[in-house]
C-alpha cells in the first residue's frame, strides 16, 4: 500500500499498519509528536480515506530514508481496517 502524505502529498509505501497506527518510509525525517495528513487507498470502497498520524518517531534506514512509525489521531474501527487492508 502506498499512501499519500503532508500537504505536499510525498508518496510513502506503508511499511505497516494497525487499528490504532501505521509505519510509513519517507525521504525526510519528520519530528515526534508532529501530526500529519494522510490518505489511505480504500480498494473495497474505491475511495481515499483521509486520516490523521502523530508521529512517534523517525528511524533513519540504510537508503538515506526514514522509517516513521506513528499512530492515528483516532483509531480506525474494524470496518475501516478490513476495508484498508482487504
Amino acid at each position: 500500500m502506498t499512501a499519500s502524505v503532508g500537504r505536499q502529498l510525498w508518496r510513502a509505501p506503508v511499511r505497516d499498519i494497525s487499528i490504532e497506527g501505521l509505519s510509513l518510509v519517507l525521504d525526510q525525517p519528520v519530528e515526534p509528536g508532529a501530526v500529519l495528513p494522510v490518505e489511505l487507498p480504500n480498494r473495497r470502497w474505491n475511495c481515499c480515506h483521509l486520516k490523521l498520524l502523530r508521529v512517534v518517531h523517525a528511524t533513519p534506514q540504510p537508503d538515506n530514508r526514514w522509517l516513521v512509525g506513528s499512530t492515528f489521531v483516532r483509531a480506525l474501527s474494524e470496518d475501516e481496517f478490513q476495508a484498508l487492508v482487504g
